[in-house]
């Protein structure tokens, strides 16, 4: 508690350098260190009696404490860091030097990795949410995407409450049935936007099966702009039957799953965009795909966190990437080739190196190979609506032949080959300029219109798996398993 008083460093919120008008209020380290010792004796003499009980550390990141053997816990008691930009760790790197915790600017990210994001430097590049629906929070977002001076911050309040959610959450598990969880928590703002930390983080723990008690103002707050803020003290108890302990019958699924069939969550904002869900899931067009925010809702509800599933029917992956997502080891049967290999492409890590790999090779292969007479006719002659030949100008339709001999002489097999593969697919045709054919239906190959004109296939598969390489992964994704089984 000394080092930094005793350095040219001042904590004022921030910790930054003294100006020069602070410099003289530097004391010697010493009489510093004597002085909080005298401080401290003080103290204990005044202590009427000790407690025989001593403090457990129990888990170290308060995010796993559901994977830790069930405690009984009476209360809770706790302020969680506030969601106001502020770095902890950096803010006190003296006394974690000082303690032999770091040794290279390396060592304070891995601190960062096992904390609640609080500040701006925590957030991951595809962000998070909780995985409960919560509109106070939604609307929030909405605002900060449209007035935020960093693209970050929307992404740091969403990466909050998700953290608070696990954590919580996974305190339910230990606590017993009412038990108190005591919260002293502030707002913030940002931008502008007023974000009611209290009121959404209520919601939040209303949803994962807690009971708002009481709500304890505690004192006025002020922001750098000078907005008026607030500290509260939330006080919940923990409801009967709440969704993250399973019930003895192993049915911990069933409250949710009244919820969900009375609220149909998939069907409301933001679940019910036309492109909700990662980006990966519209790889390639293919017909009958079931909706992604479903399948989130039925993984989120069936699914235990840390669970293996099973689809036998799994067409695409929807289902499988979905349980992905949330760190959930997936699998899945399937016995269309191009349905497996889109599937598989999803629920893999693909590696940038390996997919440009597949394509230089594929522009040695397209560069060194010719289509063959019979080979061009059996294509051309090949017909649905229209015959193939309709579809590509017939430098394209030639480059697509070579590719089809190519990837059938040398099929795909491992993550990264299965997105070059499916890229491909999805470019097949379409009514879009991306791809190779006239314009024509993206799922179904209805006649196509238009002008007949050259279209690089190579050109635009690279765009394609370039598009999908820039995607994200959430921290907790795990790589999934489709394969070629009938369920039968």
């Amino acid at each position: 508690s000394s080092l930094v008083p005793a350095s040219l460093l001042k904590r004022a919120g921030d910790l930054r350098f003294r100006r020069k008008e602070e410099m003289r209020k530097i004391a010697p380290l010493e009489s510093l260190v004597c002085d909080k010792l005298v401080r401290m004796a003080n103290d204990l003499s005044h202590l009427q009696s000790v407690s025989s009980q001593r403090p457990l550390l129990i888990c170290e990141d308060a995010r796993k404490l559901s994977y830790i053997p069930r405690m009984t816990i009476d209360a809770v008691v706790t302020s969680p860091p506030y969601v106001n930009g502020t770095n902890y760790f950096r803010n006190t790197k003296l006394e974690l030097w000082f303690l032999r915790c770091l040794f290279s600017s390396e060592d304070l990210r891995r601190f960062r990795n096992r904390a609640v994001a609080a500040g701006i430097n925590d957030v991951t590049v595809q962000g998070r949410q909780p995985q409960t629906d919560c509109p106070s929070l939604y609307s929030v977002l909405t605002r900060l995407k449209e007035k935020s001076y960093d693209r970050r911050i929307p992404i740091l309040v969403g990466d909050y409450f998700a953290d608070l959610e696990e954590i919580f959450g996974g305190l339910a598990v230990h606590l017993e049935k009412d038990g108190l969880l005591a919260v002293d928590i502030g707002d913030s703002e940002f931008a502008g936007i007023h974000v009611p930390t209290d009121r959404i983080l209520a919601d939040v723990l209303q949803e994962i099966g807690y009971r708002l008690e009481n709500e304890i103002f505690l004192r006025k707050r002020q922001s750098h702009s000078g907005s008026k803020l607030r500290q509260v003290l939330l006080v919940f108890r923990k409801a009967t039957g709440s969704t993250h302990v399973r019930n003895d019958n192993g049915q911990f699924w069933r409250d949710e799953w009244m919820r969900f069939k009375d609220a149909l969550p998939h069907q409301k904002q933001p679940f019910a965009k036309r492109n909700w869900g990662h980006p990966l899931h519209s790889l390639c067009s293919y017909q009958g795909k079931m909706k992604p925010a479903l399948a989130h809702h039925l993984v989120r509800i069936f699914v235990p966190k840390g669970g293996v599933m099973l689809d036998p029917f799994a067409g695409v992956g929807t289902i499988p990437f979905e349980a992905a997502l949330r760190g959930i080891r997936a699998f899945g049967f399937e016995i269309s080739p191009a349905a497996r290999f889109i599937a598989a492409a999803k629920v893999g890590r693909s590696k940038r190196e390996v997919c440009l790999d597949v394509i230089r090779r594929l522009e040695r292969y397209l560069k060194s190979s010719f289509v063959g007479s019979e080979e061009l006719i059996e294509a051309q002659s090949f017909g649905f609506n229209h015959k193939l030949s309709e579809f590509y100008h017939k430098d394209t339709l030639k480059e697509i032949i070579l590719a089809r001999r190519y990837f059938k002489e040398n099929p795909p097999s491992n993550s990264s080959e299965y997105l070059v593969f499916a890229s491909l697919l999805h470019i097949l045709h379409g009514n879009r300029p991306y791809c190779l054919s006239r314009r024509s239906h993206p799922i179904t190959p209805f006649a196509p219109t238009g002008p007949l004109e050259y279209r690089s296939l190579l050109a635009r598969l690279r765009e394609k798996v370039n598009r999908s390489l820039t995607l994200e992964y959430p921290s907790n994704f795990v790589e999934g398993t489709i394969l070629d089984q009938d369920a039968t």
